[in-house]
């Protein structure tokens, strides 16, 4: 009896040692090496001086550099990865813009990540040309969306002409202090 009792429960045992399955299937998003909001990128905001010293104090855990190509600007890595680059304003010091250039950095209140297929036309209103590529921005917001794409008939205003954005890929995400669309005071 007591042989067949060993038998019966070896038979029930099981490793509890075994690796998990592989999968190809993650649990969560990687997290937001820097987040855009309305108010700012990560520490950056309005009343942020723009050196390389003031952007190293705030941006602990990055590297900032600066880059002279025809003006300033202070590419901020982490990792070895660009994330963005932030563009002082020439007369005031403080912040022009600040450029997302990676999907890492995530846009709080809209959908947009850099690299990826848009699809919130609906939201926008106005298209400019900056430089060869269209910037779009709903009027009254501090975060605009930049397509690798040409301008053609993307500038102004026309609702059905931004249609067409939907399903381009999102080259940048640009926030600026002063509203798109709003002249500044």
């Amino acid at each position: 009896m007591r042989i067949a009792l060993v038998i019966l429960l070896g038979g029930c045992y099981r490793s509890t040692g075994q690796p998990a399955p592989i999968t190809n299937k993650t649990d969560a998003a990687p997290q937001a090496a820097l987040t855009m909001s309305s108010r700012g990128v990560g520490p950056i905001t309005s009343t942020t001086k723009v050196t390389l010293t003031d952007l190293r104090a705030i941006l602990v855990g990055y590297e900032v550099r600066p880059l002279h190509d025809g003006s300033l600007q202070y590419d901020i890595y982490q990792s070895g990865e660009k994330l963005a680059y932030v563009v002082p304003d020439d007369q005031s010091g403080y912040v022009f813009n600040v450029h997302a250039v990676s999907s890492r950095v995530a846009i709080s209140g809209h959908p947009w990540r850099v690299g990826r297929a848009f699809g919130n036309a609906s939201h926008l209103t106005n298209c400019e040309c900056w430089g060869s590529n269209p910037t779009c921005y709903a009027s009254g917001e501090h975060i605009a969306v930049n397509f690798g794409r040409q301008c053609s008939d993307l500038t102004g205003v026309d609702r059905s002409a931004l249609r067409a954005l939907d399903g381009e890929i999102v080259q940048r995400v640009i926030w600026s202090p002063t509203a798109f669309g709003e002249a500044e005071e």
